[in-house]
C-alpha cells in the first residue's frame, strides 16, 4: 500500500513541476491533496504489517479486519486520484500552447444561452482525442453588439474525471479574469475546487480512523545508504558467491558431475537436488553449472514450469545460444520431429551438461531422456521440492547447520569486520533470528540483508527478533523498505520466473515508471543503480549474472519472493501479472505484465474485448505472447501509458496511432519485425527510451528533433554490422545520454559536437572523411564511459581524438584505424576493448600491457603479424583473453614473469598458423580455462599434454570445440528456415554475436 500512496505523491510532485507556471489554481488544490497524503503516510507501515500479521493468523490483531479493510481503501482512493491526475496530464499535454495560441488571437464567437460551452467542450475534447484534428474545423457563427466579445482560449481546460464529470478551469491570470467564466455560466475553479475537498474530506477520515484503530507512526522505514556503503555491500555479496555452509554438498554434486564414465552409457547421468522452498537448490546447481560447464561441449539451462509445452523449443535455444549459433527465428513452430533431429545432430558423441530448474514430475525427465542420441554423453541437474524417482544420485540439501547459520548472518549483516563487542551484546538475538530461520538460507541471508542497513543497534536487533515471530521474513524484508523501495521491487517481482532481467533496462524502466527518488548532487540515473544496489543487498533481488569489472549485468526474482510481489502488486492496485487465458482483468489495473504460462497451449488466445485497457500506465508483453499482440494493439486505447514493452512483436509496422500516446515515456520494440517507424512518433515528445535493436529498421522517420526528453536512444547493438539512418538534427536532443547503432555521415558527425553529456556513442559505416569531426566530438564528450566505432568495410579512418576520456570504461573498434594502438594504449581508464577487423600490424599485446584496469581483451581478426608476446608485469588485472582468427599468426612466445597474473579464461581459435603454446602458460596460477576450436591437431595436442601434466589439484580446465561438421566457412543467410538441415546453420560471426565473449547488451 505504501507503494502504491509513494507512486501517487510522486506523480502530484511530477504534476506540479510540469504544469506550475500556468495551471497554479489546479496545483494549488492538488498541494492540498498532497498535505493530506503525507500526513497518512507514516500510518501505512504499522498499517501493512499488522495487515500481513492478521491474515498470517499467527497472532491476534486488535481490529485486524478494520485495518485490512482501511488498508484496501487507501489503496482504491490512491488508485482513482492517480488516474485523475494522469488523465488531467494527458488532456493539459494534448491542448498545449503551440496549438491553441492560434485561436487565442481574439476569434469573436456567440453567447447565446449555453450552447457556446457545449461547443468549446466539444471541440477540446476532439482535439484532445487526436492531435491530428486541424483547428480550422472549429467553426462558430459570429454576432455583432455587446453578444460579440473576444475570449482567449489557452487555458480552457476540459477534463472529463472518471465517476465525476468535472469540467476543469484552470485561470491564467495573464490573459483572463473572471467575468468570461460567469458568462458562459460555468465556475470551472468552483467545480475543480470541489472535487479536491471531497478527496481531502476522504483523506481526512482516513487518517481519523488510523488514529481509532491504534495505529502508530514510530514504525520507520529504513534510510537509504550512502553511495560508498552501497557498493561496498554489493562488492562483498558478490564476492561470497561461494555456497556459505554448502562446501560438503557442492563438493559432491562437483564430483558427480566430472566423474568419468567408464564406457559410453546408454542412458544420461541424473543427479537430483532436493530440498524445501528457500533451502538453495537452485543456487547450488547455479555455481556448479557456472564453474562447470566449461568442461562440456554443449550445456543449457531450462526453467521448467508445471505441464510445459515448449521444453524441446527450450533447450534447443539453450544448446544453440551454448555453440554461439542464432538460434532460428520460427522456433516456436517448429514439428516435434525436426527439434528431436536437431537436437540429435546438435549432440551426437558431445559431453553434455543440462539443468532442468523447478521440475515438477518424473514425466519431464522422461521426455528429456528420450530426445538425447544413444551416443551423447549427458551430465543432467534437476531442482525439486519433492523426490524425482529414477536418478543416478540423489542431493538432500539439509538445513543450516547453528553454526553455519551464524556465519552466514553474520556475513550477510556485513559484521566480519565489526568489532565482537557488539556482536557479543546481540547474540542471543542472533540465535532467535536463526531459530525462527529454522536453518533456511534463503531467510537468513534475507534478515541479514535487512539488517545490514541499520546501525548497530541491539534494540533494532531486538525488534526484528519479535516481528519475525509474528510473520514470514518475507514480509517482514518488505516492510522495512522505503516506498520507493517497495515500488522497484513489486514492478522486478512482475517479470517472468524464469527470466534474467538485465540491471540497465530494469533501471531505465523504474525512471519511465517515476519509481526513483533523485537525491541532491546525483543524477536520477546514479539514483536508480543505488535503489537495485539495496534491493540486491537486502537479498529481495539477486544477482544473476556479473561481469568481469564486478558490475551487475542481469539480476532475477527467487520464486519465493516473486509469489510474494505479484500477491501483494495486485492486492495494493500496483500492477497486475496477467497469464493469458486464465481469469478476467481485474477491475482497477494501471500496470499490467502480459504472459502466456509455458503451460499454456500454443493456440490460446486473448479475448481482447475483455481486457481494460484504456487506464492503464505500463503495457509490458513478454516473448510468450508474442502471438497475441497485434490484436491487442489494434484494439485497444493506451492514452495514458507511460511505458511500452512490445519485445518479439511479429508485425512489421506500427499503426499511426503510436502517436497518440503523448505520456509515453519508454517504448520497448527490440527484436520486433518491424521495418518502418511511423511518422506519428515525433508526437511523444516526453519519450526518455526508445529501443528498436535488432529489428529491420533502416531509418528514423523525420523530426524525432522535437523528442527533446530523449535519454537512450538504441537503434542497433554494437556488436551488430546493422545501422540506422538518421537524417534529422539530434544536436538538439540536450539530455541525450546514449546514441547507439546510428549510421555516421559528415552531418551526424558534426552535430556530435552538440551531444558533450554522451555517456554512450555506438557509430557505424564511418568513412575516412569522417575522421576529423568523429575526432572532435569526441574531445568533447567528457562522460563518454562506453565507444563503438565501426569503420565501413575497405574504409581507413583516423582518431585525432587528443582528450584523455578519463570516464571511458568499454571500447569497440571494428575496421582499420590509423595509429588504433598508440591513442588506445593512452587510456587508462579501459575495462573492457574489443577489436576486430583492424588489420594491425604492430603486437597488441606489446602495446597495450600496460592498461591498468583492463579485465576483458579481445582480438578477432584484429592483427596480422606473426610474432606476439606479453612482456613482465603485462595486463595486471586481465581477466579474459581472446585471440580470435588471427591468420597470419604463427608463434606466442614466452608469458613473461608477473605477465598476465589474474588471467582467468584464455580463448584462442581460428589461427590455424599457431602450432604450439606460449612457453609459461602452466605458470598461470589464476587460469581456470583454456577454450580452442578450430585450431591445428600439433597445438590441440601440446594443449591435451599440458593439461594432463598438471596435478590433480590443478584448476585448470581444457575445453576443445569442434564445429566444422556442423558449420561451413561460406557465407549463409543471417537466419536459417525451418527446412535447411542443421549442418548448414551459420556461425555466427564473433564480431557480431561474440561466441567466446557472449555479452548481452542492455
Amino acid at each position: 500500500m505504501a507503494a502504491t500512496l509513494g507512486n501517487l505523491i510522486r506523480k502530484l510532485k511530477h504534476f506540479s513541476t510540469t504544469h506550475d507556471s500556468k495551471f497554479h489554481l489546479i496545483i494549488g488544490h492538488l498541494v492540498v491533496i498532497e498535505e493530506e497524503l503525507n500526513r497518512l503516510q507514516p500510518y501505512l507501515t504499522d498499517a501493512e504489517w499488522k495487515r500481513d500479521v492478521h491474515e498470517s493468523g499467527s497472532k491476534a490483531v486488535t481490529h485486524g479486519k478494520e485495518i485490512s479493510r482501511w488498508v484496501s481503501r487507501v489503496a482504491v482512493l490512491a488508485a482513482e486520484v492517480e488516474d485523475i491526475i494522469v488523465t488531467c496530464d494527458l488532456h493539459l499535454l494534448n491542448i498545449g500552447d503551440s496549438t491553441l495560441s492560434k485561436l487565442i488571437h481574439y476569434w469573436p464567437f456567440i453567447t447565446e444561452n449555453d450552447h457556446l460551452t457545449v461547443k468549446i467542450q466539444t471541440f477540446l475534447s476532439r482535439y484532445s482525442q487526436s492531435r491530428s484534428t486541424p483547428v480550422n474545423e472549429f467553426h462558430l457563427p459570429r454576432t455583432r453588439g455587446n453578444e460579440h466579445f473576444s475570449l482567449a482560449l489557452t487555458d480552457l481546460l476540459p477534463l472529463l474525471i472518471a465517476g465525476i464529470g468535472i469540467v476543469v478551469r484552470a485561470c491564467h491570470t495573464s490573459f483572463i479574469t473572471s467575468w468570461p467564466y460567469r458568462l458562459l455560466g460555468i465556475d470551472f475553479v468552483q467545480l475543480w475546487g470541489k472535487f479536491t475537498k471531497g478527496v481531502k474530506k476522504e483523506f481526512k477520515n482516513l487518517n481519523t480512523e488510523a488514529l481509532s484503530m491504534q495505529l502508530t507512526k514510530d514504525v520507520q522505514a529504513s534510510k537509504p545508504m550512502p553511495e560508498q556503503d552501497s557498493r561496498k555491500a554489493i562488492e562483498m555479496i558478490i564476492g561470497s558467491i561461494s555456497m556459505l555452509g554448502r562446501a560438503k554438498e557442492l563438493e559432491q554434486l562437483e564430483l558427480w558431475l566430472l566423474a568419468a564414465e567408464e564406457k559410453e552409457s546408454p542412458t544420461p547421468t541424473v543427479i537430483a537436488v532436493n530440498g524445501e522452498a528457500g533451502i538453495g537448490k537452485t543456487s547450488i546447481a547455479a555455481v556448479a553449472y557456472e564453474s562447470l560447464q566449461k568442461h562440456f561441449d554443449c550445456h543449457a539451462w531450462i526453467y521448467v514450469p508445471p505441464n510445459p509445452t515448449s521444453l524441446l523449443q527450450d533447450i534447443l535455444r539453450g544448446l544453440l545460444k551454448s555453440i554461439s549459433v542464432a538460434a532460428p527465428e520460427n522456433i516456436d513452430s517448429l514439428d516435434e520431429a525436426t527439434m528431436k533431429q536437431t537436437i540429435c545432430l546438435l549432440l551426437t558423441k558431445k559431453k553434455l551438461l543440462l539443468v532442468l530448474d523447478d521440475l515438477p514430475t518424473q514425466q519431464e525427465l522422461e521426455d528429456v531422456k528420450d530426445i538425447l542420441p544413444s551416443g551423447c554423453r549427458a551430465k543432467i541437474i534437476l531442482t525439486s521440492r519433492s523426490h524425482i524417482p529414477g536418478c543416478t544420485h540423489d542431493l538432500v540439501l539439509p538445513s543450516l547447520t547453528p553454526q553455519d547459520g551464524f556465519h552466514l548472518l553474520r556475513k550477510r549483516a556485513f559484521l566480519e569486520s565489526q568489532n565482537y563487542t557488539f556482536w557479543s551484546s546481540i547474540e542471543s538475538e542472533a540465535n532467535e533470528i536463526l531459530q525462527t530461520c529454522e536453518g533456511l538460507p534463503l531467510a537468513i541471508a534475507t534478515i541479514g540483508g535487512m539488517l545490514s542497513t541499520k546501525q548497530m543497534d541491539a534494540k533494532k536487533w531486538s525488534k526484528v527478533c519479535d516481528m519475525l515471530k509474528e510473520a514470514d521474513f518475507i514480509s517482514l524484508s518488505y516492510a522495512d523498505l522505503r516506498p520507493v523501495l517497495k515500488s522497484c521491487f513489486l514492478h522486478a517481482a512482475s517479470f517472468p520466473s524464469q527470466d534474467e532481467i538485465p540491471s540497465k533496462k530494469l533501471q531505465r524502466l523504474w525512471i519511465a515508471e517515476g519509481f526513483v527518488a533523485q537525491p541532491d548532487r546525483m543524477t536520477v540515473e546514479e539514483a536508480a543503480r543505488l535503489q537495485l544496489d539495496e534491493l540486491i543487498q537486502r537479498n529481495m533481488i539477486q544477482v544473476a549474472r556479473v561481469g568481469k569489472d564486478g558490475e551487475v549485468e542481469t539480476c532475477r526474482v527467487l520464486e519465493p519472493m516473486r509469489e510474494f510481489g505479484v500477491r501483494r502488486s495486485e492486492q495494493d492496485l500496483v500492477s497486475v501479472v496477467l497469464n493469458v487465458g486464465d481469469r478476467a482483468m481485474p477491475q482497477r489495473v494501471h500496470r499490467l505484465f502480459l504472459q502466456v504460462e509455458r503451460s499454456s497451449t500454443n493456440n490460446t488466445t486473448i479475448e481482447v474485448d475483455k481486457l481494460k485497457l484504456s487506464r492503464l500506465f505500463s503495457f509490458l508483453a513478454f516473448e510468450e505472447c508474442k502471438n497475441q499482440i497485434p490484436s491487442i494493439i489494434s484494439a485497444s486505447n493506451f492514452k495514458l501509458l507511460s511505458v511500452l514493452e512490445l519485445q518479439h512483436l511479429p508485425n512489421d509496422t506500427l499503426p499511426d496511432a503510436i502517436g497518440d500516446l503523448v505520456l509515453l515515456h519508454y517504448l520497448g520494440l527490440r527484436r520486433t519485425r518491424l521495418k518502418v517507424l511511423p511518422l506519428s512518433l515525433k508526437k511523444l515528445r516526453r519519450l526518455q527510451t526508445l529501443d528498436i535493436r535488432d529489428t529491420f529498421v533502416k531509418g528514423l522517420p523525420p523530426g524525432i528533433e522535437v523528442l527533446n526528453m530523449l535519454k537512450y536512444l538504441l537503434l542497433a547493438g554494437s556488436f551488430s554490422n546493422e545501422v540506422v539512418n538518421v537524417e534529422t538534427k539530434i544536436e538538439v536532443l540536450n539530455h541525450l545520454l546514449t546514441l547507439a547503432g546510428v549510421k555516421l555521415t559528415e552531418d551526424i558527425a558534426e552535430q556530435l559536437q552538440h551531444l558533450s553529456q554522451l555517456q554512450k556513442l555506438s557509430v557505424g559505416e564511418v568513412r575516412s572523411n569522417h575522421s576529423k569531426s568523429l575526432s572532435k566530438s569526441i574531445d568533447k564528450m567528457v562522460y563518454l564511459g562506453s565507444l563503438t566505432i565501426k569503420c565501413f568495410p575497405g574504409e581507413k579512418i583516423q582518431i585525432l581524438s587528443s582528450s584523455p576520456l578519463e570516464c571511458l570504461k568499454k571500447l569497440r573498434v571494428g575496421g582499420q584505424v590509423e595509429n588504433l594502438l598508440d591513442w588506445v594504449s593512452k587510456k587508462r581508464s579501459l575495462k573492457y576493448l574489443y577489436m576486430w577487423d583492424c588489420m594491425l600490424t604492430e603486437d597488441p599485446l606489446s602495446a597495450l600491457k600496460h592498461l591498468p584496469n583492463l579485465v576483458v581483451l579481445s582480438l578477432c581478426n584484429a592483427y596480422e603479424g606473426e610474432q606476439m608476446q606479453v612482456d613482465a608485469d603485462g595486463f595486471p588485472r586481465l581477466k579474459k583473453l581472446s585471440i580470435l582468427r588471427c591468420k597470419m599468426l604463427k608463434r606466442w612466445t614466452t608469458i613473461k614473469e608477473g605477465a598476465l597474473r589474474k588471467l582467468e579464461t584464455l580463448t584462442i581459435a581460428h589461427c590455424p598458423k599457431l602450432t604450439v603454446l606460449p612457453i609459461g602458460l602452466e605458470k598461470l596460477d589464476s587460469l581456470t580455462s583454456l577454450e580452442m576450436a578450430e585450431m591445428p591437431e600439433t597445438f590441440i595436442k601440446e594443449a591435451r599434454e599440458l593439461h594432463s601434466s598438471l596435478p590433480k589439484s590443478s584448476i585448470l580446465s581444457l575445453l576443445v570445440r569442434d564445429t566444422s561438421q556442423l558449420f561451413p566457412t561460406r557465407p549463409a543467410p543471417k537466419r536459417f528456415p525451418m527446412s535447411m538441415p542443421v549442418n548448414q546453420m551459420r556461425k555466427v560471426p564473433t564480431r557480431e554475436f561474440p561466441s567466446y565473449e557472449s555479452k548481452r547488451e542492455m
